[in-house]
């Protein structure tokens, strides 16, 4: 079962299908990875919008707004939010990052293999980027053992300078990597790995 801030979100998410153009005309699906984008031809992705609108409906931009510019950049500022508003952790970071003005991204990753490479690495299930940064961070990318983010999926938080062009980012980012495990639906116990990301030449004044 989802956990309550995630039956939140998904009650906000169903309610804006009700406001977009189509919605007695057809059926729409939740069910493939990083569908919640726009397409990349430009063109708008209902399940995207729908998404959009319970950012909005969740975490209103005229109150998380100030919050996110008067307080730090980071994990701890994540959590405060995601408590007040009774949000997901993942849902508040992508808040953060779409409104945040300067360069900055988000990413979730878990262990996985690919068609390429039956090895599990820790790649990325699904990722946001700011505005300012505007970049399409691949889905099933993964990082490297020797990156510092990885030495979050071994327990430790990492805050430190990274260069991040392994998820095709440009150059270097002031990073934060949080292990955040969970349940998954067969009771097993699955790594995950949150991070938060802030363009190095920004960030100097940033605490994360």
């Amino acid at each position: 079962m989802d956990s309550p801030e995630r039956q939140s979100f998904t009650i906000g998410h169903e309610i804006c299908h009700t406001l977009l153009p189509g919605f007695m005309m057809k059926q729409n699906f939740r069910c493939t990875p990083l569908r919640a984008t726009p397409r990349r031809d430009g063109t708008l992705n209902i399940e995207w919008l729908a998404d959009v609108g319970a950012s909005e409906l969740l975490l209103p931009r005229r109150f998380v707004g100030p919050t996110f510019a008067s307080h730090p950049y980071g994990w701890d500022t994540i959590e405060q939010v995601k408590s007040d508003y009774g949000a997901s952790l993942e849902a508040t970071a992508r808040r953060a990052v779409r409104l945040t003005p300067q360069p900055a991204f988000f990413v979730r990753l878990e262990f996985a293999t690919s068609r390429q490479n039956a090895a599990p690495a820790l790649r990325v299930k699904s990722a946001a980027c700011s505005s300012a940064l505007d970049v399409f961070i691949p889905p099933n990318k993964s990082i490297p053992r020797d990156h510092p983010i990885f030495r979050a999926s071994e327990g430790e938080y990492v805050d430190e300078l990274a260069d991040m062009r392994s998820l095709r980012l440009p150059g270097k980012f002031l990073v934060s990597a949080r292990p955040y495990p969970y349940n998954n639906d067969e009771g097993d116990t699955v790594m995950r790995v949150l991070v938060l990301g802030i363009k190095a030449p920004t960030a100097r004044s940033v605490r994360l």
